[in-house]
């Protein structure tokens, strides 16, 4: 049997996917070269460019993800500090700490305690190594 991932658009900003992992909700994901959907490790460069938004509920493997790629979620359990941006941090999880290990990625801004906006950015590859190598510090 062969599984392949479903990728129709439920919307604009969400579509669907197969998880190629059990994953928990409103994780960070990438779509990997097998088009499924696993957490970001911004420790694997290779996860740098596959970043594509957060999952809207929780799905075991081989089950559709849905994933939503830009705008608002809320989440009653988040405690977020207003007009600060969210980055993706260790196995998918979103923080408001910038990452110093491996690469950047912003994922969105909170706009309020339970809710941030997803606007994905570019990723800024090991800022230190990269001031260090230009001497900027």
């Amino acid at each position: 049997m062969q599984i392949t991932s479903v990728q129709n658009p439920l919307s604009d900003n969400t579509f669907v996917s197969v998880a190629g992992q059990d994953l928990a909700i409103n994780r960070v994901v990438i779509i990997d070269t097998d088009s499924w959907a696993y957490y970001v490790d911004p420790t694997n460069m290779d996860h740098e460019l596959k970043v594509v938004g957060l999952t809207m509920r929780a799905s075991a493997i081989y089950n559709n993800c849905i994933i939503r790629t830009r705008g608002k979620v809320f989440d009653a359990s988040w405690t977020w500090q207003t007009s600060l941006p969210v980055y993706v941090s260790t196995l998918g999880q979103l923080t408001q700490d910038i990452p110093t290990v491996g690469f950047v990625r912003q994922i969105g801004m909170a706009i309020d305690i339970n809710s941030i906006f997803i606007d994905i950015k570019d990723s800024t590859t090991d800022m230190i190594t990269l001031l260090k190598k230009y001497a900027w510090i």
